[in-house]
């Protein structure tokens, strides 16, 4: 009897000293593997996050394009000129800088507030979705107040700044937070192009020739002038051609930045902004579109 014990006894220890050296084994893999997920996941995030932040900044630049464009091409109405029927354009005897700054400035915050408005719908979606919710996943972003926000118009570019924004994103024993500027800066002698504006204005009531006044400019900012009947059609613009949507025609295009109005120069048509038959009036301003539903979709 104790002779067959011996082995059986051997056989016990050896194969204890196998399970425990597999169960060891499996457990410090299984703890790699999921530690290499963990990693991986939050690489991806992190990833993710890079790429969101790089999307909501380039809206400032959209935001700041648009809204240089609507102010300058006089899309948006904000002062009590009169308009010409036909073109949407208004009549101007000088150009106001400090209003046409300030309203650029507002008008690209409120552009901006879509942008964020339709970031937050993209991040609640997201945040529905069944791996989310399984997951207790949850994307958010917190936007800067509109107290933050600074446009400076330098001498070669228009930099705004709409502040800080922070973008988090959270999970069980997981959270990562990042902030990033909101800023953008679009290079454009914009005070330039207004001083010319004023120029021109007073060129054309002085009765120059709009030939000899278009050749006094051939430096990187351009004056092209049209000569109608009982007013001459002024634009003024640097270069560069920007991706834009215009109101008027509710359409994308590619334009440049600059200003663009008539100066009256005999019996012209003349109504009110209020008569043109694409005029609207919404609750964040008065614009000129033949959108219907450009209120809902811009001056919200």
């Amino acid at each position: 009897m104790r002779k067959g014990f011996g082995p059986l006894l051997m056989i016990i220890v050896v194969l204890a000293f196998v399970s425990a050296l597999f169960g060891s084994y499996y457990f410090t893999e299984k703890k790699i593997f999921n530690k290499r997920v963990f990693e991986e996941k939050i690489l991806s995030t992190g990833n993710e996050i890079e790429t969101y932040t790089r999307i909501i900044s380039s809206a400032s630049d959209l935001a700041t394009i648009q809204a240089i464009h609507d102010v300058g091409q006089n899309v948006i109405v904000y002062d009590s000129y009169e308009y010409n029927p036909k073109n949407y354009l208004p009549y101007l005897d000088s150009i106001s800088k400090d209003k046409i700054k300030n309203e650029i400035s507002r008008i690209s915050l409120i552009y901006m507030k879509n942008y964020e408005n339709a970031y937050n719908n993209f991040f609640e979606e997201k945040n529905k979705k069944k791996v989310n919710l399984r997951n207790n996943i949850e994307w958010k972003i917190i936007w800067p107040d509109d107290s933050d926000h600074e446009i400076n118009f330098n001498e070669n570019y228009i930099e705004n700044n709409f502040g800080i924004a922070t973008i988090q994103y959270e999970r069980p024993f997981l959270n990562i937070t990042k902030q990033f500027p909101i800023e953008s800066s679009i290079n454009i002698e914009f005070e330039k192009i207004l001083d010319i504006g004023n120029e021109v204005i007073e060129k054309v009531n002085n009765g120059e020739n709009i030939e000899d006044i278009e050749s006094e400019y051939n430096d990187k900012i351009k004056v092209e002038l049209e000569q109608n009947n009982g007013f001459v059609l002024v634009s003024i613009h640097d270069e560069k051609l920007y991706p834009l949507y215009d109101p008027v025609t509710n359409e994308p295009k590619l334009d440049h930045l600059g200003l663009k109005f008539l100066v009256e120069t005999g019996n012209a048509e003349k109504v009110s902004p209020e008569n043109l038959d694409i005029f609207h009036e919404c609750k964040n301003g008065k614009i000129i579109s033949s959108n219907e539903n450009i209120c809902e979709l811009y001056l919200t």
